[in-house]
Order: structure tokens, then sequence, then C-alpha cells
């Protein structure tokens, strides 16, 4: 029989755009997962009746394999009309469910809640042009399950850096470090950079990260990145993937990132790129979307992925005031010892919603 949709368990992605962001949508209850298999069995046997019945209900509740299974529907007309303007939507909302709102290639600059136009500390730009601060809050440790989760890193004392994407729309943040769990507070961000930073008072007095003091990534230096990928399939420790940066720019030349010729996977959003030396000099935050690409050639991108750079990074901490340690890249140290390193400071960012 030909299988008109992937079977159930196997992965599925959006074509509507060509970066997915990494952070990880975690497994929905067996409940929906059930049902989720029995309409893309239906669909298969072209029992359409059955598959919209199992799927749509599904679908407006926020599954996104269920979402993407209807616009497939609406998209050729399988038990419904066809109806490609719906089959979008529904593309749109499944993208959204998996990976959050991407930060648009291109943005007007984040402005700060309307206080002063004074100079932002550090950076000598207008407040304007500054990321947003958050408004406080009491840090509590949120309970209960996460709805997704990220990586984020120790930039100075008690303060994270992560994706904005990853703590979009979350009702709470729990942080799990080596020390145990924390609750966070998202202190400020920058959509444009896809920037976020969080308090969490249990880590304050961890030893923080050190960034490159000066410069960017350079072309084909050796990297490695640290994250928490996949968690509902692999292990929860931290893993670490080794590469090269590839390429100076992101997608379509965007210049807000670097590419990194290493796999990144869902979770590993937020989590840092170290230089040879075990410095951060970028901060991951996705990979292509496999679908348009093996559709225009055949084949999967393979070891693609983003990430935003360090100078970028910089300015977002100098606008909030962060004092972060620096230092200069010499010489290399074994890939052990970085991993290690990356241990005491990377940190698991969970999204309770």
């Amino acid at each position: 029989m030909t299988r008109l949709f992937p079977a159930a368990g196997r992965r599925s992605t959006n074509a509507a755009g060509f970066v997915m962001l990494a952070a990880l949508l975690l497994v929905l209850p067996t409940s929906a997962a059930a049902g989720y298999e029995q309409g893309i069995d239906a669909l298969n046997r072209k029992d359409y009746a059955t598959a919209l019945a199992e799927l749509r209900p599904l679908a407006e509740q926020g599954h996104a394999k269920a979402q993407w299974a209807l616009a497939y529907m609406y998209r050729r007309g399988l038990g419904v009309p066809k109806d490609p303007a719906r089959a979008t939507e529904w593309e749109r909302r499944s993208t959204r469910a998996v990976v959050g709102e991407a930060p648009p290639v291109t943005a007007p600059p984040v402005v700060r809640s309307p206080q002063a136009r004074a100079t932002s500390p550090g950076t000598g730009r207008p407040a304007s042009q500054a990321p947003r601060a958050a408004a406080p809050s009491v840090v509590g440790v949120p309970q209960g399950p996460a709805a997704s989760s990220g990586t984020g890193w120790l930039a100075a004392a008690a303060k994270v850096v992560t994706n904005h994407h990853v703590v979009a729309g979350c009702r709470g943040l729990r942080v799990q470090s080596s020390r145990g769990s924390g609750g966070a507070r998202l202190v400020g961000y920058d959509r444009d950079s896809d920037l976020a930073l969080l308090d969490v008072p249990t880590l304050a007095d961890a030893r923080p990260a050190t960034l490159r003091a000066t410069g960017g990534a350079t072309l084909g230096e050796q990297i490695m990145f640290a994250g928490f990928p996949l968690r509902a399939f692999v292990s929860d420790e931290l893993h670490v993937s080794t590469g090269i940066v590839s390429a100076l720019a992101g997608p379509k030349g965007d210049r807000r990132y670097v590419q990194l010729g290493a796999a990144v996977q869902p979770g590993d959003s937020g989590g840092p790129v170290m230089d040879s030396s075990g410095q951060v000099i970028a901060v991951v935050t996705g990979t292509l979307n496999p679908a348009p690409v093996e559709r225009a050639t055949g084949l999967p991108p393979q070891n693609v992925g983003f990430a935003v750079r360090g100078e970028r990074v910089r300015r977002f901490l100098d606008g909030l005031g962060v004092s972060y340690r620096t230092g200069k890249s010499e010489g290399r140290i074994d890939g052990t010892r970085i991993a290690e390193r990356a241990r005491e400071f990377t940190v698991l960012v969970e999204c309770l919603k």
C-alpha cells in the first residue's frame, strides 16, 4: 500500500520556512499520541472521515503533528475541500507549536520601555536600540511538567543567556544545573538577535563562562557547543558536539548569524559555542528546515547549524548592564577539558505553560 503520509512516530517537519529553531517540544500525553496514530493509520487507509475525526480535535488543541497532517489533507483535498490557504495556515500553526515564533529576517530595533533616551550602559547606543528590560518578578521554582526545553549558559553571577524563542510565552521558567533545580526570572530580551537573559539566584556563586574579548568567529576555526538535545529520546545529560565555523553568515547572507558545520538538534537552542580555548564565541539558535531543502535537491541537509554572533551577544549583555568575563583566545586546550568546563556553566532551561 502506498503511504500518503509518514507513519506515526516518524519525524515530520514544516516547509513554511527554511530555518527551524532548535527548542525541544516534549512528548505529548499517551492519549494524544494514540489518537494521532489512529488518525494517521486511517489517512493511510484512505478512510478520510475517520482521519478527520481523529486529527482535527488534536490539531485544534495544539498537537503539532496533527496540525501538519490536517494541512496535508487540505493541501490535497483528502476528505475536505481542497484549500491551499487553509493548508498554509495549519502548517504555520504547526511550526509555531514546535519551535515557537522565529525572529523575522529583518526586524525593527527592539525598543526599551519608555523611561529615558539616555545611552545604554557600556554600549554608546541610544536606549531605543537597547535590549528590552523585563518587569521584575518574584523568582520561585515552578512545579509541574515542562512544555518545552532549551539550553542556556552562565554569563555572569546568577545570569543565564539563552534564546528568546526558548522562553517566549512561558508561564514559568525552571533551570536545571549540576547544583539542582532553580527558578528563573526573565531579565531582558532582544527578539531581533533571538537572545534572552535570565536571573537564576541558585547560580549566584557558580563559575560563569568566559567570552572571547574581541572580534568574532573566524572562518574554518574549530568549535564545540554544548546542549541538552532530544531529551525524550536520549539521555538527560549534557551533550557536546564538535565542528567548524563553516560560513560567516546565516540563511540568505544574514549577518546576525554564523553557520556551523555541525549537527544542531532540537533542545540545543541557547547553548554556548566555544572556540578551541574554551571561550564562548556564539550562541546556538537553529538549523535548516530539511523539508524545503530535500524537496529542492532530493537530499536532506547535513551538519548545518546557525548561531548568534558573539559580537551581538556582548552588545546584548552590555545593553543590560551585565559585567561578564572576557579573555583572549590563546592556544588550544584538550576537548575533554573544554567539555568539563562547559558542564560547569551550561544549564537546561525548561518552559512551563
